[in-house]
């Protein structure tokens, strides 16, 4: 399994919307192996840093660039920004009211 199916693994674990940070905390529970590593790398970091933060980091650079495509809704109406999984018929229910406004009027 990809490192970023994994994360979606753990953001699958929320019943609601979730900040990324709660988020990575989650992922560092489920893959202890995972968080342990990334502790290794922030202690190699210039910056005063933690495998928590690293991991977050790495979870809103894939949500920046689009790696989740439409599984995960981003709110950010609010700061931090949040974020939830959306599960297979709340996707297709959000795909056709996208086509219902693209071809309206």
């Amino acid at each position: 399994m990809r490192i970023i199916d994994k994360y979606l693994e753990a953001l699958k674990t929320f019943d609601d919307w979730v900040i990324v940070s709660d988020w990575a905390k989650k992922f560092g529970e489920m893959y202890p192996d995972l968080l342990e590593k990334a502790e290794l790398e922030a202690a190699n970091q210039l910056n005063d840093t933690t495998g928590i933060r690293e991991i977050a980091a790495r979870i809103s650079s894939a949500l920046s660039r689009g790696a989740y495509d439409d599984l995960v809704e981003i709110d950010t109406s609010d700061k931090p920004k949040r974020v939830r999984f959306v599960p297979e018929p709340l996707r297709q229910i959000h795909q056709a009211q996208e086509i219902e406004e693209d071809i309206a009027p």
